[in-house]
C-alpha cells in the first residue's frame, strides 16, 4: 500500500505529462484529497517521526 506521499509524487508526475486526460487526474486527485482529511483526525503519531510512522505528508502532531 502506497504512502500518502508515495499518492502525492504519482499525481505530481500525472499532471506532469502532456497526454493526461484531466478527467481522469481531477478524479484522482480529488481521491487523494479525500483520503487526505480521511486519515488526518484519525493518525495517532506516537513518538516516530513521520517517515517512520508512514504519516509523511501531513502528520499532525508534527504539525506538517
Amino acid at each position: 500500500m502506497a504512502s500518502l506521499l508515495d499518492e502525492a509524487q504519482e499525481l505530481i508526475e500525472l499532471s506532469l505529462q502532456s497526454d493526461t486526460d484531466k478527467k481522469d487526474y481531477d478524479h484522482k486527485a480529488r481521491l487523494w484529497i479525500e483520503k487526505a482529511k480521511a486519515t488526518l483526525p484519525t493518525h495517532d503519531h506516537g513518538s516516530g517521526s513521520c517517515a517512520s510512522c508512514g504519516f509523511d505528508l501531513a502528520c499532525p502532531s508534527c504539525g506538517g
